[in-house]
């Protein structure tokens, strides 16, 4: 869709925060800089919502933004195997390439944890002392843990 109708710089400054927020008020605020009543910037800015040039940009935005989101699991789980297949093939052989493939697969659908994800998560697990074997928590102070007591 063409847009023959230009905008001002305010207007096509709203329409662009209102894609990043989701909130007209927020876009409203940001464009026009005013520190007016929420009931005053509510108001004017479902007014411009509703200005047809406005709506004609937001909808060109919206039908952008769908095209560049229609990427999905199951799309990217086809290129990854079509990836595989390709490094696996007789007159290409690229190992290191398909497990990557394999890999991408593993995290994609949840098989494989990034290690850092994991780190942060052990420091609120249970551990457990060396000299006892007591479990005791990582967060708890020395004074307080099984051997101190």
């Amino acid at each position: 869709m063409k847009l023959t109708m230009k905008l001002t710089l305010k207007q096509e400054a709203f329409v662009r925060k209102y894609m990043e927020t989701s909130c007209a008020s927020t876009a409203y605020r940001f464009a026009y800089d005013t520190q007016a009543k929420d009931e005053v910037v509510w108001v004017n800015a479902c007014k411009l919502l509703k200005n047809h040039k406005v709506a004609l940009r937001v909808q060109q935005l919206q039908e952008r933004h769908q095209k560049r989101n229609d990427i999905t699991v199951d799309k990217l789980t086809e290129m990854a195997v079509e990836a595989y297949k390709l490094a696996m093939k007789d007159d290409v052989k690229t190992p290191s390439a398909a497990v990557s493939a394999v890999m991408a697969l593993g995290k994609l659908h949840g098989l494989i944890v990034d290690k850092s994800k994991t780190e942060s998560e052990v420091k609120s697990q249970v551990t457990y002392t060396i000299e006892t074997g007591v479990p005791r928590h990582l967060d708890e102070d020395e004074d307080r843990s099984p051997r101190n007591h």
